[in-house]
């Protein structure tokens, strides 16, 4: 087993808790998205409109702490995997099983309800090369021409699995020692010189490789991965201020208010390492258990969700919705633990075990995060 930095060896599956306080952020980020989608980002198909939460229309910065989370979670997850195809292997087995069911309850019930909602945003069986491919429809078009994703949330995905790309190919090419160093400083190099192709012939090869405006997101989680395992290297801070400033000005553009949340998304992901127990709160099981959920929540939720909420009759009391709402989050969130007891975590258990038995030597399995 490799050691680490400090000479010290890398916790197992079994020794290395998981961090309760990721799960409560993965709870937070994915509240966040849901109150944006069910509030703000269909009024027509509200039969309540837009005015119910006026402060969810930033709900879709929960994407962004899910890709700050992504950036801490890769890094830690990298220390612990073998080889680039064990790495592959248990973001496959993370990823790919749950989608498949989700992709496909809501391919149905999308045919299955009839509202002007789902007449606009049904699609055929095409949708399932993006989506399942965790790739961008515009890279099918030549085959298949408007295909979309089953569901527009899946947008997420294809920028998180290209992190995943240059992240393992960073860390098994230079080693751990290097890893950082190395990802920041291509990072840096991808968003100053994209504004080079805007325009031009390369402009989308370039976007759909460098992902230029949210990897300032994944480098912010990397850092304070660093710092959470104890990295004091004099380049720390000024790393940590720039890519903060590059997140806040990637969101600028859409006005004061997301970048004084993004600044402080930021702030509060940085408690992990400075101030902890502030962020006992999130610690709380109720809280971490929607946390654990959250992928196939987040896979489930948009157009399943707005589906239901646009059969709910108009012209009723505030109150009626504010109910209908909560009853149709429980829903949701019931059956993405009903997906990630019966699908995601075996998933991952057959995985764990798959690759066990093919190393030469018994080692305890690492826990998938």
């Amino acid at each position: 087993m490799r050691a680490d930095s400090k000479g010290k060896a890398p916790e197992t599956g079994q020794t290395r808790p998981r961090l309760a306080e990721l799960d409560g952020l993965r709870a937070v980020a994915m509240l966040a998205v849901l109150l944006f989608h069910y509030l703000q980002r269909y009024p027509a198909d509200y039969p309540y409109g837009d005015g119910l939460l006026l402060v969810a229309q930033h709900g879709w910065l929960g994407v962004y702490l899910f890709f700050i989370i992504s950036g801490f979670v890769i890094a830690l997850t990298l220390n612990y995997s073998r080889s680039p195809f064990e790495f592959a292997v248990r973001r496959i087995a993370r990823l790919l099983p749950a989608m498949l069911l989700c992709a496909t309850l809501t391919f149905l019930v999308l045919w299955w309800i009839d509202t002007p909602f789902t007449r606009t945003y049904r699609t055929g069986l095409a949708s399932f090369l993006p989506s399942l491919s965790f790739t961008d429809p515009w890279l099918w078009q030549w085959l298949v021409p408007g295909v979309a994703y089953i569901d527009g949330a899946y947008w997420s995905l294809f920028v998180e699995i290209r992190f995943y790309f240059w992240a393992g190919l960073i860390f098994f090419l230079f080693g751990r020692e290097r890893f950082l160093r190395i990802f920041l400083t291509g990072a840096l190099i991808a968003i100053a010189l994209y504004p080079a192709f805007d325009n031009g012939p390369l402009h989308m090869p370039a976007l759909l490789l460098f992902f230029p405006d949210h990897l300032p997101f994944f480098c912010i989680g990397m850092i304070v991965h660093a710092l959470w395992s104890g990295y004091r290297e004099a380049d720390a801070i000024p790393a940590t201020i720039l890519f903060a400033g590059l997140s806040i000005w990637s969101v600028a553009s859409h006005g004061i208010v997301p970048a004084a949340l993004v600044a402080l998304m930021i702030a509060g992901f940085m408690a992990l390492v400075w101030r902890p127990h502030w962020l006992a709160p999130l610690a709380h099981p109720a809280v971490t258990l929607i946390g654990a959920c959250s992928y196939s929540l987040y896979l489930l939720h948009q157009n399943i969700g707005v589906a239901l909420i646009s059969l709910l009759p108009r012209a009723q009391p505030t109150g009626f919705y504010v109910m209908a709402l909560i009853l149709i989050t429980l829903l949701m969130a019931a059956l993405a633990f009903l997906v990630f007891r019966v699908v995601e975590q075996p998933a991952q258990a057959i995985a764990r075990r798959w690759l066990a038995r093919g190393r030469s030597v018994e080692v305890r399995p690492v826990a998938i995060v």
